[in-house]
């Protein structure tokens, strides 16, 4: 009956709200296509005001809401449970006028592609960028945010000069670097489970004219990543991604007597740089045994250069199959046989396996919901194309044994993936020590549960 009254008041404002059953569907599940769930209908905020309004009457009515950008988790963060459906991305915008501040501000459903469409023709980029520039921005501070820069500038949200959230009571928030650090500190990488992003001020860094890449083949993992450590501390390196891929090279017997794909990996260092910088010197320090590749590119291109590859998988369907995308923030020290354990999970998971490393120098200040291991760290990310329906439930088996060996190995999953052993023991395990004083503060901005997901929420 509530759910009734909330439509009801809702219509009496005049704010519309989709509840037709063919308009649903595409909230009853994300990215991944893992998780499945059932929205009650979906209201968009046209203003923050508007979505303070619509937060506040659901609070008094005891309806619980899923805050939703673009979908694109993939472990149910964004996936409705018999909750309404807010959906954020017509709030857009994107503010300009600080850019010689070196700032911008966007709201929660703007793009990173429209934000770079801005800045850069000013020399202004932001310092981190996903690979996917359709991602929202307040979908990717919710998990944290991560691109091929993180070995210089960290995660995204260690780049929020501040933001305005409208917390689960329906009230309005701004924190900053110095103020609500405790409300910071659960929004950002918080899975949208204490409030919502507003308005957002990011910090911008100088972008080169222009931009020199080299791609180097390795026959030897360990050299690659100590080539990789190496160059992340210098200066001049402006992107830094290491890349496994594997070559099928026949089909050989396995112990219970059938076949398997015979595979070998090829390793690839991919190192951008400024066209002004001297390239030759980095390359005379390094062990690489081929440079396969070096081209020059302007800088929107550049962060645009995956567009290809999401462009094929919508041309051959993949992007309508499962994704159960995997990463996860490791220890450098274990980064060489957590990427053995990624290259080893079926052909079908594994046909690219990521790595980078994850600067340092941001961790103090960075959000507590965003659990890494101590010391140095590296991500290393497992991004198949799209799995079959066929092979899903092998993939689930196959993604439950990786993420417990992740975490004998002292790894700390990255939230946006999928995570199956997420519940109240697993939140306990991900965070640690910080569970207990994150799990008040998200009591204390969303006292009735309000912000609710397919994702399990902290224990209470």
């Amino acid at each position: 009956m509530t759910v009734d009254q909330f439509v009801h008041a809702l219509r009496a404002e005049q704010t519309p709200l989709e509840d037709a059953p063919g308009s649903l569907a595409a909230y009853e599940t994300d990215f991944g296509r893992l998780v499945r769930g059932a929205s009650r209908g979906v209201v968009r905020a046209r203003s923050v005001d508007e979505m303070a309004r619509i937060v506040r009457m659901a609070r008094s009515l005891g309806v619980k809401l899923t805050p939703r950008g673009a979908g694109l988790s993939q472990g149910g963060q964004s996936v409705a449970a018999e909750t309404i459906t807010l959906d954020l991305s017509d709030l857009r915008s994107l503010d300009v006028s600080a850019l010689r501040d070196a700032r911008v501000s966007v709201g929660p459903g703007t793009t990173f592609r429209e934000i770079l469409a801005e800045t850069i023709p000013h020399g202004l980029t932001l310092p981190v960028v996903p690979l996917n520039l359709d991602l929202t921005v307040g979908g990717v501070l919710s998990a944290g945010g991560m691109g091929s820069s993180t070995h210089r500038h960290g995660l995204v949200v260690d780049h929020v000069v501040s933001a305005n959230v409208v917390l689960g009571t329906g009230e309005q928030v701004t924190f900053s670097r110095e103020s609500e650090v405790e409300v910071r500190d659960v929004v950002l990488g918080g899975v949208g489970r204490a409030g919502i992003l507003a308005c957002i001020t990011l910090a911008l860094v100088p972008t080169p004219r222009a931009l020199r890449s080299l791609v180097l083949l390795y026959r030897d993992l360990s050299t690659l990543l100590a080539d990789q450590t190496r160059l992340a501390l210098r200066a001049e390196v402006e992107h830094l991604d290491a890349m496994c891929a594997p070559a099928m090279l026949g089909l050989i017997r396995t112990p219970q007597g059938g076949r398997a794909p015979l595979r070998r990996f090829s390793y690839a260092l991919h190192l951008t740089v400024g066209a002004d910088a001297v390239v030759e010197p980095l390359l005379a320090d390094l062990s690489h045994d081929e440079v396969l590749h070096d081209e020059a590119d302007d800088p929107l291109s550049f962060a645009s250069r995956f567009d290809a590859r999401f462009a094929a998988m919508r041309a051959t369907g993949a992007w309508e199959l499962a994704h159960p995308w995997f990463e996860a923030f490791v220890p450098a020290a274990r980064a060489r046989e957590a990427l053995e354990r990624a290259m080893a999970m079926p052909p079908f998971l594994s046909e690219l396996v990521r790595a980078t490393p994850v600067a340092s120098d941001a961790r103090g200040a960075r959000s507590r919901s965003v659990a890494m291991p101590e010391g140095p760290a590296f991500v290393v990310a497992m991004l198949p194309a799209g799995v079959p329906a066929a092979f899903v439930e092998q993939a689930r088996g196959a993604i439950e044994a990786l993420d417990a060996a992740y975490a004998s190995l002292g790894a700390k999953r990255y939230l946006s993936g999928w995570l199956p052993r997420i519940h109240a023991l697993g939140w306990a395990e991900h965070h640690g020590a910080s569970l207990d004083a994150l799990a008040r503060v998200v009591e204390r901005c969303d006292p009735d549960h309000v912000l609710a997901s397919r994702l399990p929420p902290l224990p209470r």
